[in-house]
């Protein structure tokens, strides 16, 4: 999708959830949404769409080897359905969760918008349940 198409839908999607700053999604600064880090990329190729991401932090030296097991663990469950996944961003040295959602007439605001805080939802039990050690990203 075109540049300005990305903005006009992430001022929507913002108006959708409510965010403060309307502008922030497009202009990839910090937003929190349900107490995470979160932001969305346009993706162009290989198929239109918007990847949304949640910056899950930075995990423990000591916590290292048990928190990537358990990553390992949760992407085999997710399947990578909806380009689903936890990774490893080597240049923040933060754990990422990501998930593609392909765009076109059929997609409205709402549904994104519903899927999005499903997986704040998410990653809020990830916190509780598995990812102790994981240091969350400061909210400013």
């Amino acid at each position: 999708m075109m540049p300005h198409e990305f903005s006009n839908i992430c001022r929507d999607l913002s108006l959708a959830l409510r965010l403060i700053d309307c502008d922030a999604l497009a202009e990839s600064k910090d937003v929190y949404l349900n107490g995470v880090k979160i932001g969305v990329f346009n993706c162009v190729e290989p198929q239109n769409g918007i990847i949304f991401y949640v910056d899950l932090g930075v995990p423990e030296l000591s916590s290292q080897p048990s928190i990537f097991e358990r990553c390992m663990d949760i992407n085999l469950e997710l399947s990578a359905v909806d380009g689903e996944a936890i990774g490893f961003d080597r240049t923040t040295n933060h754990l990422v969760f990501r998930a593609f959602f392909a765009f076109d007439e059929d997609n409205n605001i709402e549904a994104l918008t519903e899927a999005i805080c499903g997986y704040t939802e998410f990653v809020n039990e990830l916190y509780a349940e598995h990812l102790h050690g994981l240091v969350k990203p400061p909210q400013s």
